[in-house]
């Protein structure tokens, strides 16, 4: 479904003629946001996402603004390898809530 999407990028690291990793952005105006991603085993043991989303930080530099997403670890955010990462990439942050409901059949 988000393949038909306007804006949706997908964004892959390939190893060995394999797609390794998978990550996909949604692109709004001038803001860039990353949605989500996928590795395989491979993938994480070579660092294929750090490769995909330095890939995006240099490529897709027609955009104001890339939000790169949270860290791993919503309960300590500064110290996953994954949101020290973010921040090497980062020159500014900002909060960020996900607020959700869960949904309920009337029958």
């Amino acid at each position: 479904m988000l393949a038909g999407l306007e804006g949706v990028n997908v964004i892959t690291a390939h190893h060995e003629k394999e797609i390794v990793t998978i990550t996909i952005w949604l692109r709004f105006n001038d803001i860039l946001y990353y949605i989500d991603g996928a590795s395989n085993q491979k993938g994480l043991s070579i660092s294929a996402p750090y490769a995909a989303f330095a890939y995006v930080v240099q490529h897709l530099v027609d955009c104001s603004y890339i939000f790169l997403g949270g860290p791993a670890d919503f309960r300590d955010p500064r110290s996953d390898g994954l949101a020290t990462f973010k921040r090497g990439f980062a020159n500014a942050t900002v909060r960020d809530y996900l607020c959700t409901s869960h949904l309920r059949s009337t029958s």
